[in-house]
């Protein structure tokens, strides 16, 4: 007869300690990659409304006419420290009816949130009209925005050029348009952006043209067409638009309107005026001009909208006692008129001619100026 073995209460106590200590070692390490997939969900949940921050403000840049960063904030606190660094950054806009809108982000260091608000106007006392809008965006532990002139801002692709420094008012205690540069920095301890914020509309103040192409096999040149008898190479210059508009109770009503009388002013006191500064592009002029040569751009030029009889489109350019007829964008060659022009009418297809609007309550008028 045959007998086996079995396994003494020693053994079987020694392989339950081992089985225990290993399923203890799987379970930690499972617990580690559980706490290790959720720290690394947290981050990146964290980092997520950081880039949701700069997106929503580079998205409000883009369509206003002004950022700022006013002294008072809309809850009437102070908002810049002393290095210039504030806790909200505000922008402005006009819709399609020309009414003006603001809107404001309001860091809460406390909170760590970013709240935005809406309200309709600005006075000496700050904003009016406070509605705090849309929820706040949370985890932003730290927040500035820091307004910088552009002659401030190296911008390496220039060459050691230095952009001119344009300001629009545009009729609001702090609103200021033109081509300044606002910094905006969000972060928390996922990560930490900065970006800079510029309108659409911000006039440069310089223009750069650049051309690059691949030669290709050596040919035998055709013919080219003959040119035009008055074709030259022309000098490229750039323009802005610039609208003024007045708003209130008493524009465009009849005089008989409340409050509206010669000897009434309680209505005429609301009323605000100001201007905007709108998209621009390039001109071409003549070789010799004179308003290129006398370098006179800027506030003391004026174009309008002309076509010669061909129907050719051009701008008639006045500034410092000098007309002349430049031609509207094409390739950097300038065509004289043929014959004698007559001026576009507001809402002709030429750019160039003189928009203006009206209607109760409002009224703006766009024209267009020289930037060198």
């Amino acid at each position: 007869m045959r007998w086996s073995r079995g396994f003494s209460l020693i053994e079987v106590l020694l392989a339950l300690g081992l089985t225990l200590a290993a399923g203890v070692a799987v379970t930690r390490g499972l617990g580690a990659g559980v706490r290790a997939t959720a720290t690394f969900s947290e981050r990146a949940a964290a980092a997520a409304t950081i880039v949701e921050t700069v997106e929503r403000l580079d998205a409000e840049a883009h369509r206003s006419a002004a950022i700022f960063t006013p002294a008072r904030d809309v809850l009437g606190n102070s908002n810049c420290d002393s290095g210039g660094g504030c806790r909200e950054v505000d922008f402005f806009t006009r819709d399609a009816r020309n009414v003006a809108r603001f809107r404001a982000y309001r860091f809460d260091a406390a909170a760590q949130t970013l709240q935005a608000y809406d309200y309709d106007d600005r006075t000496a006392n700050g904003a009016t009209n406070v509605r705090a809008s849309g929820t706040p965006l949370t985890r932003i532990e730290t927040f500035s925005a820091v307004r910088t002139p552009i002659s401030k801002v190296a911008i390496p692709m220039l060459g050691g050029y230095t952009p001119r420094d344009i300001e629009v008012p545009l009729g609001y205690p702090d609103v200021v348009g033109g081509n300044a540069i606002v910094v905006v920095s969000a972060g928390n301890a996922a990560l930490t952006l900065k970006h800079d914020l510029l309108t659409r509309f911000a006039p440069t103040g310089f223009g750069v043209i650049v051309a690059t192409f691949t030669p290709g096999p050596a040919t035998t040149p055709a013919s080219a067409p003959s040119p035009p008898a008055n074709a030259t190479t022309g000098i490229v210059r750039n323009y802005v638009a610039s609208t003024a508009w007045l708003i209130g109770p008493c524009v465009n009503v009849p005089p008989v309107t409340p409050g509206c009388g010669a000897s009434d002013d309680v209505s005429r006191v609301r009323e605000q005026n100001g201007a905007d500064v709108g998209p621009g592009g390039t001109l071409v002029a003549p070789l010799g001009s004179q308003i290129v040569a006398a370098g006179i751009c800027g506030a003391s030029t004026s174009i309008f909208g002309a076509h010669d009889p061909t129907g050719a489109q051009f701008a008639k350019v006045v500034a410092g006692g000098a007309t002349e007829y430049w031609t509207i964008g094409g390739d950097g060659s300038y065509v004289a008129p043929s014959g004698a022009l007559a001026l576009d009418k507001p809402g002709d297809p030429n750019p160039f001619a003189t928009i203006v609007r009206n209607g109760p309550g409002w009224s703006y008028l766009t024209t267009y100026q020289l930037w060198c």
